[in-house]
């Protein structure tokens, strides 16, 4: 090799260690340019965009050998080579001077950082050159700063480099306070951290107070750089910088390269600094520089975008079109982190997720736990349906459960309940894993976790214990919809412990006003269901109720209705609200929502009014598409209410006939309890006597069910208990002189009095209820049980007192 060879394939392994030191190879490009007669670099680049390098002349080496000599000189010590034999070697000659960027590209070689190469071809950033006048001054300022940064990237801990910056900060340019800014995650302990390090932290302090004093000064690849090492040290001492690198940044977008602008977006979401002023800016180089970005950047940058939720419709547009023609070239980790960006900014493509999941399949032995729970939580969320896929994901999983940690756990349970893929062998694992470990589990991954299980009917388990211990003891760190998804979880898995429900209580009061809709009605079902009656819980619900029931859904007003009835509260002025909106909500109404919303104001004893004719009619409609539970409140509902008509009990009686299995005991007694009340009301419109009644006109249940349901309320009526109370109250009466029979059957032997007697020829039934038969709010008033049994017992010749 010739020496002119020989140095400029030193000159390029220099540039390329620069490189690779993720600063700008500026000494090995002063060095080229002295070399080759190219522009000086001086102190402080320039903030425009790339400046190609002009063809070097005969006048570009104006001076001979031994100024080339006295130049370099220092450079080239700074980069390890010898200047000795550059007089030998001819660079002074025209020749060398006209064709710079052909040697040291091709020189650079394959081990060499590609930023040689653009440093030669001139592609690279760099200052305008320097004037004539003053030169050997800027000279001596740059081989300063040169000096500088050797030294910077040369320390070897953290107070070394800060002795560096506490001595001579005040000469430091900005690429200085960058690399210095760069090297501290270097330095920093294997986590990146600087928290408990008093040395590393007051190192970050002086770094961000030079640069927020130079920061007009910093090129982009320096502002990026710096935010990059900022972000990865997740530290940013002074509040105000990431707002002074963004107005920087903006300035100076335009030079942004793909890189630069990924580094840069990323750092912002670990400083947690959102600007959207600059994510629009960042946003638009994107779409116009996207052929640009490569797969690593590509992901990072949706990543960045996505973690600040950064909504762009054309940015996507153009990004999605990018990922297609670059879905083979991604990595593990960055196809999860694209799936995980584009489900979480709710951006969903068909194409997309499929060209991107046949990816991920292909390379899925490959990834990491986080990634595969980053990858079915974004499956879970843009609602991409792959069932092999995700059994793909659930059998990665499984036998590395150990590995994952439980966010990650966590979030696999939650994306495999959303898509309703039950996988007992899994969920059984998962139980046990993360029972170990529930003391590392925050409130949200126990409210998650919790709701999953609950949600895909995992009842398995003597653990639940242990899970309510673990929630009880973090109940002050819950959020409203950790609260809420709590109580409906374990309410579904049927662990009712009052304790545990009481302390949810206790916790969730205080916090109502921050449930929605939804959460509202979760944590009144899941009372309901536990029957645990909370009074405080109760009036602060009915009252939210009423400050946000206009947001209601129909299923939110008939599942909140269903819920207070079932625990015996009662406000009017909620349930009549409730009312109003379900009448407004009607067309949106499923079956099951009439069927529990007519039941729980039946139970009540709530007037329906002027919104009667729409809700009745819609479950008049809705009669043939309902199941047997439904069919039976909704019938039992219409007769307590009075609007049970005898075309809707023909219908009603055709709907049952033609279920395959029947009606349940319970559904049973609710028919026959329709019939009774259908019959009565039928005597009551008559002005006369059940018994009275032309039997063509009391139209029964079809056989042989109207038999069987007879038989059952009979039986009922002989499986008496008689209370302390009731005993009480008969033997005050003969006291008083008031001969009188407890427990005595009607003649038609469907009813049993708690005490009967006759008095001035009338007979006085006396029913004895005690609180369950009203509501547990006050002021006290009796369920509609009592007042239809009332109803009744009129019709059979009986005055009832309760």
């Amino acid at each position: 090799m010739s020496q002119k060879a020989h140095i400029l394939f030193q000159l390029a392994q220099a540039a390329a260690r620069e490189g690779r030191q993720q600063v700008r190879p500026q000494v090995a490009l002063n060095v080229w340019d002295t070399l080759t007669g190219g522009p000086t670099v001086s102190a402080q680049p320039s903030a425009t965009s790339p400046t190609p390098l002009p063809a070097a002349t005969a006048s570009g080496t104006a001076g001979g050998a031994a100024a080339a000599d006295d130049r370099l000189a220092p450079g080239l010590n700074l980069l390890g080579i010898s200047s000795k034999p550059l007089v030998q070697a001819g660079f002074s000659a025209v020749p060398w001077a006209g064709r710079p960027a052909q040697q040291l590209a091709g020189l650079a070689g394959v081990g060499s950082s590609n930023i040689a190469a653009q440093a030669a071809a001139g592609v690279l950033n760099r200052s305008p050159a320097a004037p004539v006048l003053g030169v050997r001054r800027q000279q001596s300022h740059f081989h300063s700063n040169i000096s500088l940064n050797k030294q910077i990237m040369n320390t070897h801990n953290m107070r070394e480099l800060h002795t560096i910056v506490r001595n001579m900060g005040d000469s430091f340019d900005f690429f200085n306070i960058s690399s210095a800014i760069a090297r501290v995650p270097k330095l920093a302990n294997p986590s990146n951290s600087v928290q408990g390090d008093a040395t590393a932290k007051a190192l970050v302090d002086d770094l961000a107070s030079l640069m927020a004093t130079h920061i007009n000064t910093f090129d982009a690849r320096g502002l990026a750089n710096a935010s990059w090492a900022l972000g990865k040290l997740k530290y940013a001492s002074n509040p105000k910088l990431p707002a002074l690198i963004a107005a920087a940044a903006m300035d100076k977008m335009e030079a942004f390269s793909a890189q630069n602008l990924s580094n840069l977006l990323w750092s912002f979401v670990y400083l947690h600094h959102r600007n959207d002023q600059l994510l629009t800016a960042v946003a638009q180089q994107v779409v116009s520089k996207v052929n640009d970005f490569k797969p690593q950047e590509l992901a990072n940058t949706m990543w960045a975008l996505a973690s600040m939720d950064y909504q762009n419709g054309t940015l996507m547009e153009v990004v999605s079109q990018r990922v297609l023609e670059l879905v083979d070239k991604f990595k593990e980790q960055e196809l999860s982190n694209l799936v995980w960006a584009f489900a979480k900014l709710h951006y969903y493509d068909e194409q997309l997720f499929g060209r991107l999941m046949s990816a991920v399949a292909g390379k899925l032995q490959h990834f990491l736990p986080q990634g595969v729970s980053n990858t079915a939580w974004a499956v879970a969320t843009a609602g991409h349906k792959d069932e092999q896929l995700f059994s793909q994901l659930l059998a990665k999983c499984k036998p590395q459960m150990a590995e994952y940690d439980v966010q990650g756990l966590s979030n696999m349970l939650w994306a495999a309940a959303t898509l309703g893929y039950k996988d007992e062998a899994f969920l059984a694992t998962a139980m046990q894993e993360l029972t170990s470990r529930l003391d590392r589990m925050s409130s949200q991954n126990l409210s998650n976790a919790l709701w999953a299980f609950a949600s895909l009917g995992y009842v398995g388990s003597s653990l639940l214990g242990s899970w309510a211990e673990a929630v009880q003891r973090k109940l002050d760190l819950f959020e409203p919809q950790g609260l809420s998804n709590t109580a409906w979880a374990f309410a579904k898995l049927n662990y009712h412990k009052p304790q545990l429900f009481e302390a949810i209580a206790n916790a969730s009061v205080s916090k109502l006003g921050s449930f929605t809709a939804q959460g509202l009605s979760n944590i009144a079902w899941a009372y309901a269901t536990a029957g645990v009656y909370h009074p405080a819980l109760m009036q602060q619900l009915a009252h939210q109720v009423c400050c946000q029931v206009s947001s209601f859904h129909a299923k939110h007003c008939s599942v909140t209705a269903w819920a207070l009835a079932t625990l015996r509260f009662y406000n009017a002025a909620t349930y009549q609200l409730l009312l109003e909106q379900f009448a407004v909500q009607i067309n949106s109404a499923e079956p099951q929502n009439v069927a529990n919303t007519l039941w729980a104001f039946a139970r009540t004893g709530h007037p329906m009014a002027e919104h009667s004719g729409s809700v009745v009619s819609a479950a008049k409609q809705l009669l043939p598409y309902m199941n047997q539970q439904e069919l039976c409140n909704t019938v039992w509902a219409l007769a307590v209410l009075d609007h049970l008509d005898l075309g809707t009990w023909q219908e009603f009686c055709r709907c049952i006939a033609g279920l395959q299995d029947g009606l349940t005991t319970e559904g049973q007694q609710q028919a026959y309890h329709a019939q009774l009340l259908l019959h009565s009301n039928t005597a009551r419109a008559a002005g006369m006597p059940l018994a009275s009644i032309p039997q063509g006109l009391l139209i029964p249940l079809p056989e042989p069910l109207h038999t069987s349901a007879k038989q059952l309320w009979l039986a009922s009526a002989k499986d008496v208990h008689i209370s302390k109370l009731q005993a009480d109250v008969s033997a005050a009466l003969q006291l008083a002189g008031i001969p009188n029979t407890m427990e005595w059957l009607t003649d038609d032997g469907l009813f049993s009095i708690d005490i009967a007697f006759e008095l001035d020829k009338l007979r006085i039934a006396v029913e004895v209820d005690g609180n369950h038969h009203y509501t547990n709010s006050m002021p006290q008033r009796p369920l509609s049980e009592v007042l239809v049994r009332r109803r009744l017992l009129q019709v059979r010749t009986l005055t009832s007192l309760a």
